[in-house]
């Protein structure tokens, strides 16, 4: 199966989370595909992918870093591990998934200390009621000040509040 680079020699780019990424052309289907250059590494060097496997940085994180001592294969489990490791999992509004910043969750637990519903705190950020129980419970943003560190309409004290 020969590969050959596009006319456009082999555009290369590297992606807005720094992984490089190559273009190559395949002659016989007359179609583009893009690749991962840590992709190709790893199986020139440690051979085919094994069914269930991911391409992993490690022990250099780094997206940048495509030598084949630091590309390897394993499960999504030690990938996921390794993200840890290396503190690279965004937590708080640095997700692409969170819906609300930091502050926000400090006013939602002001807002809930003082007599607010969680429905009416939910239409106000755009959550669903069960979202605003999770932040309150401390089930998600549980790195955010909560409980004595937030200040209540009576200065300091607890969030705690049934409802």
């Amino acid at each position: 199966m020969a590969i050959i680079f596009n006319g456009e020699p082999g555009t290369r780019w590297v992606n807005d989370t720094g992984v490089a990424r190559h273009q190559f052309f395949r002659n016989w289907f007359n179609s583009y595909k893009a690749t991962q250059v840590s992709h190709l590494i790893v199986e020139a060097f440690h051979g085919p992918r094994p069914p269930e496997m991911e391409v992993r940085h490690f022990p250099d994180r780094e997206p940048t870093n495509n030598r084949a001592s630091n590309l390897r294969y394993g499960t999504r489990q030690e990938n996921e591990d390794d993200k840890k490791i290396h503190g690279a999992r965004p937590k708080g509004s640095r997700n692409a998934n969170a819906k609300i910043h930091e502050s926000d969750v400090a006013e939602t637990r002001i807002a809930f200390a003082r007599g607010e519903s969680k429905s009416s705190i939910a239409r106000r950020y755009g959550l669903h009621h069960s979202t605003v129980g999770d932040i309150l419970n401390g089930r998600t943003w549980r790195r955010t000040p909560r409980e004595d560190t937030c200040p209540t309409s009576s200065g300091m004290g607890t969030l705690a509040r049934d409802g």
